[in-house]
Order: structure tokens, then sequence, then C-alpha cells
């Protein structure tokens, strides 16, 4: 999808906590943009359409999943997608630091733990708490 409608993240470009992502995700999307603008080249030109290696041959005309209207089917994107993410280099994106995250523990952690773990003790033990005359009162089911 992103292939298809790139301007959905370019607004996101001016967004200064998001502009690394997102020059990351172009440099994705524009290196699959050009095997497929590469494959379209091959198949209307009959060459190999400067796809490095020769490796990936463009979809033929007739071929299962070809769209009526010699557009590309999603079958074929995606088939030359598959093929061309073998081509990938990750190093040419720019690396992001380590994310580490810091539990806090509250001053009464019970306040939170105990009823969780009173819940998940009740709804897998199989008991029932019943209180027909105003007590509680754990019957076996």
């Amino acid at each position: 999808a992103l292939l298809h409608r790139q301007e959905v993240i370019l607004g996101l470009r001016s967004n200064p906590r998001l502009s690394d992502l997102v020059n990351n995700l172009l440099q994705v999307i524009d290196f699959f943009n050009q095997r497929l603008d590469g494959a379209r080249a091959a198949e209307a030109g009959g060459s190999k359409g400067g796809v490095p290696g020769g490796a990936l041959a463009a979809p033929q005309p007739g071929a299962s999943g070809a769209s009526g209207q010699g557009g590309w089917s999603v079958e074929r994107v995606l088939n030359l997608v598959s093929s061309s993410a073998h081509y990938w280099r990750p190093d040419k994106l720019r690396p992001f630091p380590e994310l580490r995250f810091v539990y806090e523990e509250e001053g009464d952690a019970g306040a939170f733990f105990v009823p969780h773990v009173w819940g998940l003790v009740r709804a897998h033990a199989g008991w029932v708490l019943g209180a027909p005359t105003g007590a509680a009162a754990m019957q076996s089911r």
C-alpha cells in the first residue's frame, strides 16, 4: 500500500520526532519502486531493465495475475517485492539507538497485583463466587 500511496507518510516528514523514521521508510519505498520500474521497463522493452544481475525477470504480459488493463495486479507486485527483498541492504538505513525502558515500582504494588492475581486464580480455578444470602461464599462448579 505504501508503494502505491507514498503521500500518506510524506506529511509525517515534517514532524521532528518522526522525520528520521520517515526517511528510512522512504528509502525502502524508493528501493522497491526502482525495482518495479525496472521490471515494467523490462516488460515494455524486453530488456532486463537495469535490475541488478538480471535476477528478476519481468512478469510476462500473459502471466498469471495480470490485470486486463495492462496494469499490474497485487499478486504480481507482491511477487516482485518478495523476490526483490533478497537484494535489499539494511545498511542504507539510519540506525536508531536501542530503546530502553525503566520500570518504576509503586510504593504499594500490591494494590495492583493482588486483585489481578486473585482474578486470574478465580478465572482458572473453576470457582464461582456467589452471594445468594449477601455473604460471599465460594462454591465448586
